[in-house]
């Protein structure tokens, strides 16, 4: 499936669009549509026109960067971008203007994309709301949740803000996101994107994703920061399914039955069996005792400035002892080789993204209906694998169902082609009703 970025770029190249007069709509949007959705939290108008009229102009002379040239693109509020103010979700991070930018920031800005704002987050992505910042609300229905943590950067590709939009994912917060909003969230292999430059939350599963309309989108985007080269052409894949066993009947008939339409192309090995409980705790008890030890400074000076949650949540996080952590790294390592083991004769993995589609307001962020969600992504930060999150379709209310895609390590661009393909066996899906067409373009393009 062609993607957006693909499309506006052949268009800047024949001067049938100009990337000044794009990125001018898709500012108008983040400040309509993005506020509604409290997707926003800071605008960059000034410094995304100067870079639109640059980027015009090396169309004019034929001389763009990449094919990400002009691509107006968002970043959660966890990166640091120089002149602004890094917000974390929170109250709590020093309000002082930053000198420079994140690394993967510097990459894009080399290619040409342009940074027209910052998404809002879960404090300090750590899984709740501060209530003086209010979560983002989800396109398809604004009285339920996005979960988290990169929620307004789904929010904002869900809406059609942002051609691409940079998160992370320590436990799934690209992924879960994704699913809910009807995007596409890409958790590389670990290491494959660089954190310098953003407030970590836990440095041994921290990783940089990708969020964008389609996987082609987020392939090219990924291309561009990796130089990644093309995948080779495609075996007769070898694909096994998962559950860890609390999906709900709604979303297993949407990715039952897209994965049954995918059916004849593969060769299809016994589900894969694992302990998703344990490495769920483990990856849990890695997350907490290291976000505490990243905070302890942050709570003794500014202890008002965190949402009540999260402070309990990084007390919480004290109380791990030495002993714990390094029996979850060492129990960590066992079972990245138990995973190499049950799918080394394996392309794929496939498994539902999230157990339950979004829900209402008693499912916002730390609510009980996502209450299962980590089961489903923290095994794959915890293991470093690639895991990309494709919407399956819509669940009988209406609502986005995900299909997880995992890969083996270091198989990045093997899993985005494999969702290429999945994407086209899917076909369109509609926009959500909270949804801006910006520039003539929708946000699926056959």
């Amino acid at each position: 499936m062609k993607g957006l970025i693909r499309t506006l770029h052949q268009q800047y190249v024949r001067r049938t669009v100009s990337p000044i007069d794009v990125v001018r709509a898709h500012l108008d949007a983040a400040e309509s549509l993005g506020n509604q959705l409290n997707a926003m939290t800071t605008i960059l108008r000034d410094s995304a026109h100067k870079a639109a009229l640059a980027a015009d102009e090396r169309y004019r002379l034929r001389f763009w960067r990449s094919p990400l040239d002009g691509i107006p693109w968002t970043i959660k509020d966890l990166f640091h971008v120089a002149g602004t103010v890094t917000g974390c979700g929170s109250k709590a991070y020093p309000p002082v203007p930053q000198t420079e930018d994140a690394v993967v920031v510097h990459q894009l800005r080399d290619l040409g994309a342009i940074l027209i704002g910052k998404t809002n987050l879960l404090e300090f992505a750590l899984g709740l709301v501060h209530p003086a910042v209010g979560a983002a609300r989800n396109p398809w229905n604004v009285d339920y949740t996005i979960g988290g943590s990169s929620s307004g950067s789904a929010a904002a590709v869900a809406a059609g803000i942002g051609l691409i939009s940079v998160g992370t994912d320590t436990g799934g917060s690209v992924r879960n996101p994704a699913a809910l909003g009807g995007v596409v969230g890409f958790k590389p292999s670990y290491g494959r994107l660089p954190v310098e430059g953003m407030v970590p939350l836990s440095p041994t599963l921290d990783h940089v994703g990708l969020l964008g309309p389609t996987v082609d989108d987020v392939a090219i985007t990924f291309a561009g920061l990796t130089r990644a080269e093309k995948p080779l052409a495609h075996h007769r894949w070898r694909i096994a399914t998962a559950d860890p066993g609390h999906t709900t009947d709604s979303v297993r008939q949407v990715v039952d039955g897209l994965i049954g339409s995918l059916a004849p192309s593969a060769s299809w090995d016994q589900p894969v069996a694992f302990d998703w409980s344990l490495a769920n705790a483990v990856a849990l008890t890695i997350i907490m005792a290291e976000a505490s030890a990243v905070h302890t400074d942050g709570l003794r000076e500014r202890w008002e400035g965190y949402g009540p949650g999260t402070r309990a949540r990084l007390r919480a996080g004290e109380q791990i002892t030495v002993a714990d952590y390094l029996r979850a790294r060492q129990i960590r390592r066992t079972l990245q080789q138990r995973w190499s083991e049950v799918t080394e004769d394996l392309d794929f993995v496939l498994l539902p993204t999230l157990p339950t589609a979004a829900a209402g307001p008693e499912g916002m962020p730390g609510g009980e209906a996502l209450a299962n969600a980590t089961l489903y992504t923290s095994v794959f930060a915890l293991l470093g694998v690639p895991a990309l999150s494709v919407p399956a379709g819509l669940t009988s209310d209406g609502m986005p169902a995900g299909l997880q895609i995992i890969g083996r390590p270091g198989c990045d661009t093997e899993v985005l082609a494999f969702g290429r393909w999945v994407e086209e066996v899917r076909g369109l899906l509609p926009d959500p009703p909270h949804h801006i067409t910006v520039a003539g373009h929708n946000r699926m393009v056959p």
